[in-house]
């Protein structure tokens, strides 16, 4: 009898330990389900269009007040993280922004490219806010000009190496049009040879000459742009 009695109580607190067990791990599931509802509701996309593309190209209509015709693509290369490379020509003071030492010179075409990291924090590459570490080179030419005649034309140009860091938001319009603002600061070091025109001025006859200015210096860059653009087919609505 007490060996019966014994074991009847043994099997309820074994069942008694088993249900705990069993209560326990429910609860834990249930708390896990109710933290990831709230992280997902947390990021849940501000814009309707949220879109897992996996590239973009892109035009950037600001960047002509330096001097840059600017076309670059990005592509997606994990869930956060994706590389952007921009390339085009470009045409001195076509702004009037940057301009050259002489007054009287004609615009010449020149050449530039940025590479860039771009990292998503918040939700999948290619949307909403990024940070973005780039380097870039710039080269511009020009040709000075003497408004009189007497000396012949002279090439000057400058080459522009930079290292900037951007931060932005990317932004989804439609599900395949989108608008990138960005803005960041940097260094650069700016290399090039240039001339002026220097002499004395007087009537019935005029003399002058090229002075040649080397420029060899390290500049402080603050970028700005607006990008516009279109995705590829891969998408979806959130």
């Amino acid at each position: 009898m007490k060996r019966s009695m014994i074991i009847a109580c043994l099997a309820f607190a074994n069942f008694t330990f088993s249900q705990d067990n069993l209560n326990e791990i429910e609860n834990k599931e249930k708390q896990t389900t109710e933290f990831k509802t709230i992280k997902t509701n947390v990021l849940k996309p501000i814009n309707k269009f949220f879109v897992l593309n996996d590239f973009a190209f892109k035009f950037d209509p600001l960047r002509m007040f330096v001097n840059e015709i600017n076309f670059g693509i990005e592509k997606k290369i994990g869930q956060h993280s994706s590389l952007e490379i921009d390339l085009g020509p470009t045409i001195s003071n076509i702004s009037g922004i940057e301009s050259n030492y002489s007054s009287n010179n004609i615009s010449q075409f020149g050449y530039f490219g940025n590479f860039s990291f771009r990292y998503y924090p918040l939700y999948d590459a290619l949307n909403y806010l990024y940070i973005s570490p780039s380097f870039s080179y710039k080269n511009l030419n020009v040709i000075d000009v003497d408004p009189l005649k007497n000396l012949s034309n002279m090439h000057g140009y400058t080459n522009t190496t930079s290292f900037l860091f951007n931060i932005g938001i990317q932004s989804w319009l439609s599900k395949t049009f989108l608008m990138d603002l960005y803005t960041g600061v940097g260094i650069g070091v700016s290399q090039g040879k240039n001339y002026k025109l220097s002499g004395y001025y007087y009537y019935p006859s005029n003399t002058n000459s090229w002075t040649e200015v080397i420029e060899n210096r390290a500049k402080f860059i603050f970028n700005i742009g607006l990008k516009v653009g279109f995705g590829n087919v891969k998408k979806t609505d959130k």
